[in-house]
């Protein structure tokens, strides 16, 4: 990962937003690595507050120092002033900071650490089958509508690494010609097989986690990008059938779909969750770019993008509390 995509991760992490494995990835190279403990101090400019006591002058350069950092968005930078505001209290109250204080914190923070489900291919990186008839009929492939994985194209680079999947067109060999569709959905099938639930659990939550983005040629569209699990009990070769009764035969489903909000410089995170049944035998997580409102449906995409896919299991600290 690059100095930019690190100042994005640890700004989510500070601001307790990340996956549960995007945690445990930050807290190891806290840990391990020292260019990072660096940025992370950085990030918040601990050593220049504590030169410079907190007073006004120094809240005032800290917000032009937030300003020019690397933007990944507005609430991002926003975030960024309230905790810069927040660390400038901390040292007028008398509490001094510093780097090893710092890489403590972040060693110690408890954050729920999800258990990853074998989903295969989650960031793209590696060489595989991207099918397009539709839902896969086997496991640990992609497939769907027509997709292909790129390289840093038109202003948009990975969330880390070298490639990302980008939707082409929101249908696929198996559609019909008369069909316009204007939703492009990529699928996988995960078997659980061996990842059952243990003895004595009726249940347990699982969460998707993907980032989504857009290049500035899909400027005025009215889009939106979403992510969703459904669970079944059924072969893996049954998935397309499956799915197409999924209203009367899924387990359990869970979906999160948000609007696009054109000009954000940065990737947009999307998350959903389900308890997943002890009976479930699959697991179908899908992705999918979709362009609302009145205009005609236009079946080819070509500027939307996702990564950073992750499935996994949420620990029980990581929940919150409910009350009857």
């Amino acid at each position: 990962m690059n100095r930019e995509e690190w100042v994005w991760l640890l700004s989510e992490y500070l601001l307790g937003r990340c996956a549960p494995p995007e945690s445990a990835k930050v807290e190891e190279a806290l840990r391990t690595r020292e260019e990072v403990r660096d940025l992370y101090v950085d990030l918040i400019n601990l050593e220049t507050g504590l030169n410079q006591c907190a007073d006004a002058a120094w809240m005032e350069r800290q917000s032009a120092q937030i300003a020019s950092m690397p933007s990944r968005g507005r609430g991002w930078r926003r975030a960024w002033v309230g905790t810069a505001a927040g660390v400038a209290l901390g040292l007028m109250a008398g509490i001094v900071l510093s780097a090893s204080m710092v890489w403590a914190f972040a060693g110690s923070k408890t954050l729920g650490k999800g258990e990853l489900l074998s989903l295969a291919h989650g960031d793209f990186e590696t060489e595989m089958d991207l099918l397009s008839d539709g839902i896969p009929t086997v496991a640990g492939v992609w497939g769907g509508d027509f997709a292909r994985v790129v390289e840093a194209e038109q202003g948009v680079m990975p969330v880390q690494g070298r490639h990302m999947l980008k939707f082409l067109r929101a249908d696929n060999r198996l559609t019909p010609p008369e069909s316009r569709p204007a939703v492009a959905e990529v699928w996988q099938v995960i078997d659980l097989g061996s990842q059952a639930l243990a003895e004595g659990m009726n249940s347990r939550p699982v969460e998707v986690a993907a980032r989504f983005h857009a290049a500035e040629s899909a400027a005025g569209e009215r889009m939106t990008f979403g992510v969703s699990l459904h669970a079944f009990t059924g072969k893996v070769g049954e998935a397309p059938t499956l799915w197409r009764n999924h209203k009367s035969q899924a387990l359990a489903s869970a979906s999160q779909e948000e609007l696009w909000e054109a000009g954000t410089a940065s990737w947009q995170s999307l998350r959903a969750r389900m308890v997943l049944p002890r009976e479930a035998t699959l697991l179908l997580v899908g992705l999918r770019a979709s362009r609302k409102g009145d205009v005609p449906n236009r079946q080819e995409f070509g500027a939307h993008y996702v990564d950073g896919v992750q499935v996994y299991f949420v620990e029980p600290s990581s929940l919150p509390s409910q009350t009857p």
